[in-house]
C-alpha cells in the first residue's frame, strides 16, 4: 500500500512518467531515487518508505521531506557594485611587489634559520648540562683509574727496555721486575674495565655532546656575524612596510576609499624606501602615487630632506667580531 502511494504521488507530480507494472518494487525504488536525485532531492523515496504509518497524507509527507532538504543552494546574495577605477595601475607595481615578496621570503627564512640554529644550540647546552651532571660523580674515579693504567703500561715498557739492555748475569732480576710490572698492569686494567662498565658510557656521551656543542657554538657565532651584516630583521620590516604601501596605493587606484592620511603615509613609505634601498627601485612607484593623488586634488607630503640625504642601503652598526683589542 505504501509503495502504491509513493508511486501515485510521484507520477501525479510527474504525469509524463509511465509505470511499467511488471517491474519489481526494488527496481521501482531505484528508478524513482535516480529520477529524484537528478531533480535535486536525493533519497526521496527512501525517506518516504521509512515512515511507518501508511495513512499519513501524501501532502504532509512531501512537506516534511521538503523541509528536511538541506543541500539546496542558498539564495544569491546581493552583489556590491564594483568600484570605479581611478587610474590604470602600471605593470611596474606588480614587478616591484613580486621582487619585494621574494626578498621578504628570503629575509624571513634567514631569521627562521637563525632561530632554529639558536634553538639547536640551546638544546645541546641543556643536554650537555644533564650529561655533565650524570658523569661528574664518576669522573674522579675514572680519571684516576685511567691514569693508573697509563702509568702501569709505561712501567711495563720501561721494564722491557731495561731487560733488553741488561747482560746475561743480571737478566733474572730484570725478568722479575718485568713480571711485577705486568701484574700491576693487569690489576690496573681490570680495575679500569670495572669502572668503565659503569662510567664509560656517561663519559663518552659527555665528550660527544661537548664536541657537538662546541661545533654548534662556533657555527652560530659565525652565522650571527653574517646575519648582522645582512640585517635581516630590519630588512624584513622595511619590505613589509613597502608591500603595505604598494597595496594601499593599488587599492586606491582601483577605486576603493582610502583615508587621505593612510594614502599619505603610503607615499612617504614608498619615497623613503626609494632613498634607503638600492635593491628595489621604487622611485617611479612613489612618483606615480603622488601624481595619482594630485589628479584627485590631494597633495601628499614629501619626506623631509633628512630622509632624502640619508645614504643608500641599510645602516651598518659596529660589529663585535670577538677578536679582542
Amino acid at each position: 500500500m505504501k509503495m502504491l502511494n509513493v508511486i501515485y504521488e510521484f507520477t501525479r507530480e510527474c504525469p509524463a512518467i509511465e509505470i511499467d507494472r511488471t517491474i519489481d518494487a526494488d527496481r521501482v525504488v531505484a528508478v524513482l531515487d535516480r529520477l529524484m536525485l537528478e531533480g535535486g532531492a536525493p533519497g526521496f523515496v527512501g525517506a518516504v518508505l521509512v515512515i511507518d504509518r501508511a495513512d499519513i497524507p501524501a501532502v504532509t509527507q512531501r512537506q516534511s521531506l521538503a523541509e528536511s532538504v538541506t543541500d539546496r543552494p542558498p539564495p544569491d546574495a546581493p552583489r556590491q557594485p564594483a568600484p570605479t577605477p581611478r587610474c590604470e595601475i602600471p605593470a611596474e607595481f606588480a614587478t616591484v611587489a613580486a621582487s619585494a615578496h621574494e626578498q621578504l621570503a628570503e629575509a624571513r627564512a634567514a631569521i627562521r634559520h637563525s632561530a632554529q640554529r639558536r634553538h639547536v644550540l640551546d638544546e645541546l647546552a641543556t643536554a650537555l648540562d644533564r650529561a655533565a651532571a650524570a658523569y661528574e660523580p664518576h669522573r674522579p674515579t675514572l680519571v684516576a683509574a685511567e691514569r693508573a693504567a697509563t702509568d702501569a703500561r709505561r712501567a711495563v715498557a720501561d721494564a722491557r727496555r731495561r731487560l733488553d739492555n741488561t747482560d746475561r748475569r743480571h737478566r733474572r732480576e730484570r725478568r722479575r721486575q718485568l713480571a711485577a710490572t705486568e701484574q700491576a698492569l693487569g690489576a690496573a686494567t681490570s680495575n679500569l674495565e670495572r669502572i668503565e662498565a659503569t662510567a664509560g658510557g656517561l663519559r663518552d656521551l659527555y665528550n660527544d655532546l661537548r664536541s657537538r656543542h662546541e661545533a654548534a657554538r662556533r657555527m652560530v657565532m659565525h652565522q650571527e656575524i653574517l646575519d648582522q651584516w645582512g640585517n635581516h630583521e630590519s630588512r624584513a620590516e622595511q619590505l613589509e612596510q613597502l608591500l603595505d604601501g604598494i597595496d594601499t596605493s593599488t587599492q586606491w587606484a582601483r577605486g576603493y576609499d582610502i583615508p587621505t592620511d593612510r594614502l599619505s603615509r603610503s607615499a612617504v613609505t614608498l619615497d623613503t624606501h626609494s632613498a634607503l634601498s638600492e635593491q628595489l627601485d621604487v622611485r617611479h612607484v612613489a612618483e606615480t602615487v603622488r601624481r595619482w593623488a594630485s589628479r584627485g586634488g590631494t597633495e601628499l607630503a614629501h619626506p623631509s630632506a633628512t630622509w632624502r640625504a640619508r645614504p643608500v642601503g641599510p645602516r651598518r652598526h659596529g660589529l663585535d667580531l670577538g677578536l679582542g683589542r
